[in-house]
């Protein structure tokens, strides 16, 4: 075997991870995290519920093979890399835009999913806690990049408390009920962002 390869069984397994990963999701946005059981994404997922369990042990575990897979296909760690690459703080805050609606327009149903679960499972309220823990952490180092631009008087918590709110998911579902597609809610969030902290 070629030196840095993967084995087909390890390509396998993370297919399956994959394949039930993908079951649980549309379960668990269907019935809630609560009310799916494993039995469930077994059969949804055609894979054996002993195997699932050898594989994850527990939904909490599925969850965030969910969100491994949500991060994995939007590729967020490479789009946010690339707006450090524009030298321009406008075209940064409209690449970190871009960034958001993809991550929304892909998986706004998983943060949804999340909180349902998070009122009855304290491993999924400290996953979430954790995830928009490190979400905040990462708009603050853009905003740092480009806090030499932010308009006169604006402070970095400010500016941070502010991207924070108009970036919520919340905003994204009110305008996308409202008929918005993602590429006006896009142009919205950067028009706003651009306006609001660089003046």
């Amino acid at each position: 075997m070629v030196k840095g390869s993967r084995g087909y069984r390890e390509q396998q397994a993370d297919a399956t991870k994959d394949r039930v990963a993908a079951a649980a999701r549309g379960l668990f946005a269907e019935r809630g995290f609560a009310g799916t059981t494993i039995t469930a994404i077994s059969e949804a997922a055609g894979v054996p519920a002993q195997t699932i369990y050898s594989a994850f042990g527990n939904k909490a575990r599925i969850l965030a093979r969910v969100t491994e897979v949500w991060m994995r296909e939007t590729k967020t760690r490479e789009l946010a890399e690339a707006y450090f690459e524009e030298q321009d703080a406008g075209s940064r805050l409209r690449l970190f835009a871009a960034l958001n609606r993809y991550q929304l327009d892909a998986g706004a149903d998983i943060l949804n999913i999340y909180r349902e679960a998070a009122r009855t499972d304290p491993s999924i309220a400290a996953a979430l806690t954790a995830m928009m823990r490190a979400r905040e952490r990462e708009i603050a180092h853009l905003l740092s990049s480009v806090e030499s631009d932010l308009r006169a008087g604006l402070t970095a918590p400010d500016a941070l408390a502010m991207t924070l709110a108009l970036c919520v998911d919340a905003a994204y579902a009110t305008l996308r009920d409202a008929g918005w597609d993602g590429a006006r809610y896009e142009q919205w969030l950067g028009d706003a962002l651009v306006g609001q902290l660089l003046g």
